[in-house]
């Protein structure tokens, strides 16, 4: 699920009224030269549902040619060239390896603007629960 990005209180948040946003629709750029775009994934297995999700901004832009990407805004940022898979992969990597660390450490506070746990249900799920 994607999460769209709200540069006046600088949090990432679900689509209103039940809907959901598309990658475009989430994607905002802000005046700091990145494009945001926030990420809500269910860490179940294929056609399963789970309480362990992970939440995280992918913050990107994009000078002279290159390419900087960083998870959330106060994320290290990594130079990525799209041609070489080795740059890719390590930032790749390093989504997964954080994932894995917020999980084996549920609970300290990740310095990259990480959630994880059961995500707030839907406004439709509110209703229906009253």
């Amino acid at each position: 699920m994607y999460l769209a990005w709200n540069p006046a209180t600088r949090v990432y948040a679900e689509a209103e009224d039940g809907k959901h946003h598309s990658a475009i629709s989430a994607m905002e750029f802000d005046g700091d030269g990145y494009c945001h775009l926030g990420f809500s994934i269910n860490l179940a297995r294929s056609g399963g549902s789970s309480a362990n999700w992970a939440s995280f901004g992918l913050v990107v832009s994009e000078t002279d040619g290159k390419v900087s990407a960083k998870l959330s805004e106060m994320g290290k940022p990594y130079s990525i060239n799209f041609d070489s898979a080795a740059t890719c992969n390590e930032f790749y990597d390093l989504i997964v390896k954080e994932i894995k660390q917020a999980f084996a450490n549920p609970h300290t506070h990740s310095p990259i603007g990480f959630k994880f746990g059961e995500p707030e249900p839907t406004l439709e799920a509110k209703q229906v629960a009253s």
